[in-house]
C-alpha cells in the first residue's frame, strides 16, 4: 500500500472521532515571477532561470530563488487539532519504514510541548497515537 493511500485512510478514520488533520506538504521549489514558457529550450538558450515543469516545458522565472514550504523540516505528514484543541502531529510510513532523525526529532518536540505525536502505519497506530483523545 502507498504511503499516500495510508494517509488518507487515516485522515478519514481521524475525522470519525472529531480529530481535523490536514496533509503538510514538506519541500523546496524555486519561487518568482514567471515571465516566458516555451516548448523548446532552443526558444529559451538566452535566457536565465530555466527551469522544466511537470508537463516537459521550459519556464523562465524573473528573480528565481529557492524556497522551502511546510512547516519545517522533519515535521510530519499530518497535522492538525483533537477535539479538546490539542495539536496533533502523525508521521506516516509504509510498514516496516521508520521516520528520519529530523522527523523523530520533530515527533519528540510535538511531545516535549504537550502535544500528541507518533508514527503511524494504519488507523490502530493513530488511535494509539491520540489515546482517549476522541469526542
Amino acid at each position: 500500500m502507498k504511503e499516500k493511500t495510508i494517509q488518507s485512510k487515516i485522515m478519514l478514520h481521524a475525522s470519525k472521532s472529531g480529530h481535523v488533520l490536514f496533509r503538510n506538504h514538506v519541500g523546496k521549489g524555486i519561487t518568482g515571477k514567471v515571465v516566458a514558457r516555451a516548448q523548446s529550450f532552443r526558444n529559451l538558450i538566452a535566457m536565465i532561470n530555466a527551469i522544466r515543469d511537470r508537463s516537459g516545458r521550459f519556464t523562465v522565472v524573473q528573480n528565481a530563488r529557492e524556497t522551502t514550504f511546510g512547516l519545517a523540516v522533519g515535521s510530519s505528514d499530518l497535522i492538525g487539532i483533537s477535539p479538546v484543541g490539542q495539536f496533533v502531529s502523525v508521521e506516516v510510513k509504509k510498514p516496516g519504514q521508520k521516520p528520519s532523525e529530523k522527523q523523530k526529532d520533530w515527533l519528540a518536540m510535538v511531545t516535549r510541548l504537550n502535544g500528541l505525536a507518533g508514527t503511524a502505519t494504519c488507523n490502530e497506530d493513530f488511535d494509539g497515537i491520540v489515546g482517549d483523545e476522541v469526542l
